[in-house]
């Protein structure tokens, strides 16, 4: 199944900061962007749900400081940041 990505304001944003700043973290949110459209709950930047949220919010890891959160629907993922910290 391939899953249908959306990109939030936000999550925009930070794209085209990584990009004018940083291209390996820019670089890192496209390949993590990509393996969403195959799985959103495995795969590279080690996945997990968030807690304490109602819905299916999950993030990756973008960089060591950075996560990329996204929350997933029954067939489309929508990005709302890949500049997130996370503790």
């Amino acid at each position: 199944m391939s899953w249908t990505i959306n990109i939030s304001k936000q999550a925009q944003a930070d794209l085209d900061h990584f990009r004018a700043h940083d291209r390996a973290a820019y670089l890192n949110c496209y390949r993590l962007s990509l393996a969403l459209r195959k799985d959103p709950f495995s795969g590279p930047g080690k996945p997990a749900k968030l807690q304490g949220l109602t819905g299916e919010v999950w993030y990756r890891r973008t960089s060591i400081q950075d996560h990329m959160v996204y929350e997933v629907f029954d067939n489309s993922v929508t990005v709302a940041s890949y500049r997130t910290h996370i503790e």
